[in-house]
């Protein structure tokens, strides 16, 4: 599926931001929460023309995605790093929707042996799709992704896995041919949410 991240600071700037990616008609949208103060969830939600992945990176707190929930979005992305309650609350009373967890390291790709703890570290706290973004530096860095998609592909896991930096734009694109759940993509050059990031148009062009 391909997803186009939104991240606005204020809901005005996001309800434009909507309708303009509502016309590239991606699969998902991505909803950034961080810089938006008390948005209006269901609102948002009716609004996207697309299903919604609600994220927020900086103050993740349980209210608000339980009006995430309430509003029945289609899924929440919350990083492992945050407070354990928030996670196993959201995990409790998610119903139907997806809870992705996720793992960044903005500054290498770990090892293979080690991303593969992490994952399991995801799965056991209740995620429906484990989500992994790893620093790209060299080609191993991309073989090293592809190994791990390859296996739990084959453990019949849900997994999203792609790499960052301005040279990831290769592993991006082989990672989603290899079964990689979601593709993100720009809605233009100035929006991109993570380096390496291809605009929507351009990776249909790819």
């Amino acid at each position: 599926m391909l997803c186009i991240p939104l991240h606005a600071r204020s809901e005005k700037e996001l309800y434009s931001l909507i309708k303009k990616a509502g016309k590239k008609n991606p699969d998902l949208l991505e909803i950034w929460l961080d810089d938006l103060k008390n948005p209006d969830i269901r609102k948002i939600i009716e609004l996207s023309p697309r299903p919604t992945i609600f994220v927020n990176r900086k103050h993740p707190t349980v209210e608000q995605f339980q009006k995430v929930i309430s509003g029945k979005s289609a899924f929440i992305d919350l990083d492992i790093k945050i407070k354990k309650k928030i996670i196993q609350k959201v995990a409790t009373e998610k119903g139907r929707m997806k809870l992705i967890l996720s793992h960044h390291n903005y500054e290498k790709t770990p090892s293979q042996k080690m991303l593969e703890r992490i994952i399991g570290q995801i799965f056991a706290l209740g995620a429906d799709i484990a989500k992994i973004a790893t620093q790209i530096k060299k080609e191993e860095d991309e073989r090293v992704l592809l190994a791990v998609l390859k296996k739990y592909k084959t453990l019949k896991k849900k997994i999203i896995i792609h790499g960052m930096s301005e040279k990831s734009q290769k592993s991006r694109l082989e990672c989603y041919k290899s079964g990689s759940e979601i593709a993100y993509v720009a809605l233009s050059k100035n929006s991109r949410t993570a380096p390496g990031q291809l605009t929507i148009d351009e990776w249909r062009k790819v």
